[in-house]
């Protein structure tokens, strides 16, 4: 089977800048440290060990008004005082958690995982996992951070020949460790440990994990920790399949897991995508738009962007963002064709879940209004790669000069559509509640800034 998109939560130490570095999309390798880092705060205090990548912990919160000067100074949108905030030293993989207000450093150094959380607004430490072991121990371990009707996950995975010995050479097998966000403790045992027979890749299909074997796919429920498995060949093409258009139906492609069922991209010989025995792109297509051809993009958080080409103007195309679980439309935005290819795109979600962009897109998914931003014959184009629960997005407009191109940073207000230039060379990687978390590749920092004007 095959896998077809990235992920999101898990960044490998990198800052999102304004004129278009950074990632969102790590799989979780490296080590921090020591044991959890060092979560300074300016004036010598420490929330969360002694900033020497040792230490206990420091379970002491740090109150908002004790939060001083970061020793790393970012140029950021001015929304964020860089005078006030916390920083901690990483080497390896920031994860984050914005429904739980919270941000954790993943460590392997020692050959075993560890998950240390914290809150982003003090810094304080809140949580920090057992260590989990992978597979074996030649195995990577890697980890992932969904989020799935609202609650935030973190599943630790390897695969590899689990129970080889001497004699007995063992089987190849998935393992996955699932712990839920809003827990408090040391030591936390997962919420489930998960183990599918069979080697494979694990990634977050969108409203469960997906393990990615041979010939099959297996969905595993987050909160229950329940398994659900679909053979390639169980899959037949949906009966609105336009005539002839399936007549070469052939191994289908399982894109991710619905809240319905597996999603079935393009790719099957079907024009268009669906969810077997729930629904098709063709009975929940847009208005104004040409049915066959529809393609799935990426597919988050209960949620799957779409493309459909325009009926009444071939110069544009349809972008939505559906709900997995029925296709509805939640929001819509009108493009210029092939003005956005969408596979690499950021997609950011703010953290209460109202606001997203995705490449040159932005919408309100609760007033179910977008806006796209791509190239234009009489427009420049802005690429987003952050939003707040303002309803602000955050990105760089391309714009020509003679000496070439510059990327100037804008911000977007989502409600009029207006862009107006701002300041600041890196953008968030996730801001809630106006605390802006920024891991920066350069000093090996994890960086929080706090609002400003508070």
């Amino acid at each position: 089977m095959r896998l077809r998109y990235a992920l999101v939560g898990v960044v490998a130490v990198g800052v999102l800048a304004a004129c278009g570095g950074g990632g969102d999309s790590g799989d979780g390798g490296g080590g921090e440290k020591g044991d959890d880092g060092g979560a300074e705060t300016s004036g010598g205090t420490s929330a969360g060990g002694d900033g020497k990548g040792g230490g206990d912990g420091g379970d002491t919160p740090a109150d908002d008004d004790a939060l001083g000067l970061p020793t790393t100074q970012l140029s950021v949108p001015p929304v964020y005082d860089t005078a006030r905030g916390w920083e901690r030293e990483i080497d390896g993989s920031v994860v984050t958690l914005p429904r739980a207000g919270a941000v954790g450093l993943f460590n392997t150094e020692t050959g075993r995982g560890v998950l240390t959380v914290f809150d982003i607004a003090t810094g304080e430490r809140l949580w920090r996992t057992a260590p989990v072991e992978p597979v074996n121990p030649d195995a990577e371990l890697q980890v992932l951070a969904p989020t799935v009707d609202g609650t935030d996950y973190v599943a630790f995975w390897s695969s590899g020949t689990a129970g080889a010995e001497l004699i007995d050479r063992g089987e190849e097998t998935v393992v996955i460790d699932i712990f839920a966000a809003g827990e408090a403790g040391d030591e936390l045992a997962p919420l489930h440990h998960v183990e599918v027979p069979g080697a494979g890749e694990v990634t977050d299909g969108g409203s469960a994990l997906m393990v990615e074997l041979d010939e099959s796919v297996v969905a595993v429920d987050l909160a229950s920790g329940e398994l659900a498995t679909t053979e390639a060949d169980s899959i037949a093409a949906p009966a609105d399949c336009p005539e002839d258009a399936c007549d070469d139906w052939f191994y289908p492609a399982v894109a991710g897991i619905t809240a319905a069922g597996p999603l079935i991209s393009e790719d099957s010989g079907y024009e268009g995508f669906f969810v077997p025995d729930a629904w098709t792109s063709y009975g929940v297509a847009p208005e104004n738009v040409l049915a066959e051809g529809a393609r799935a993009f990426r597919h988050q958080d209960g949620l799957i962007a779409a493309r459909w080409e325009g009926k009444e103007d071939e110069g544009d195309e349809t972008w939505a963002i559906l709900r997995d679980d029925t296709g509805e439309t939640v929001a819509s935005a009108t493009c210029p064709a092939d003005g956005m290819t969408a596979d690499d795109e950021e997609w950011r979600m703010s953290a209460t879940g109202r606001y997203l962009v995705y490449g040159y897109l932005a919408f309100d998914l609760e007033e179910g209004t977008g806006h796209c931003f791509a190239p234009t014959d009489r427009t420049n184009p802005v690429l987003f790669g952050a939003v707040d629960d303002t309803g602000h997005a955050y990105g760089t407009a391309t714009v020509e000069s003679d000496s070439g191109y510059e990327y100037v940073p804008v911000r977007l207000d989502i409600a009029t559509g207006e862009v107006e230039e701002t300041t600041g060379d890196v953008l968030p990687f996730l801001d809630v509640e106006g605390y802006g978390v920024f891991p920066d590749d350069q000093s090996g920092m994890l960086v929080v800034y706090a609002p400003a004007g508070e």
